[in-house]
């Protein structure tokens, strides 16, 4: 006997979050092989992840994360850039800032982007108030287009109070 676990199935190549600092923009773990579905973890408070990708110009993507119960996970998209202050630091384009409230309650993240011009972009994942720590796993998966709409519901399901409304 064990409680319920959820077992996820995509089509993206897996990539294991590497065990070296990817905290920063410039040692950004390189992600070669998209779409992809990266498995990674928050374990301190804190913490970020950064992944490197590169795109062409007018490509749409999007990032999603699939999170263990206790991660509320927060997505950003970033473009080097620097300043006159940071050479290294990054310019964000793009971030979540998804409500968490009933009866909406999600602790994924979900982004979508048209990239303008082509080169390398930095996608970052951390804990949306800045939370990390044991079993704060996250699955970030990058795939073209639009995210994938969940099936409407052929009646009522129990202890679900959303409706589309015309």
């Amino acid at each position: 006997l064990s409680n319920a676990l959820p077992i996820g199935a995509h089509a993206e190549t897996t990539i294991q979050e590497t065990a070296a600092a990817h905290d920063l923009p410039k040692q950004a773990q390189a992600i070669d092989s998209l779409p992809a579905a990266i498995q990674g973890r928050i374990s301190e408070s804190g913490e970020v992840d950064y992944y490197a990708i590169r795109v062409q110009a007018g490509e749409t993507w999007t990032f999603e994360t699939i999170c263990s119960d206790a991660l509320d996970a927060a997505i950003s998209l970033y473009k080097p850039g620097g300043s006159w202050f940071d050479p290294d630091r990054p310019k964000r384009i793009a971030f979540t800032d998804e409500p968490v409230s009933y009866p909406n309650l999600t602790t994924e993240a979900s982004l979508r982007y048209r990239f303008e011009t082509a080169g390398e972009y930095y996608v970052r994942v951390n804990g949306f108030w800045g939370h990390g720590g044991p079993g704060q796993e996250y699955t970030l998966r990058i795939h073209k287009g639009d995210p994938a709409k969940p099936e409407k519901p052929s009646r009522w399901a129990e202890r679900s109070w959303t409706r589309e409304v015309n």
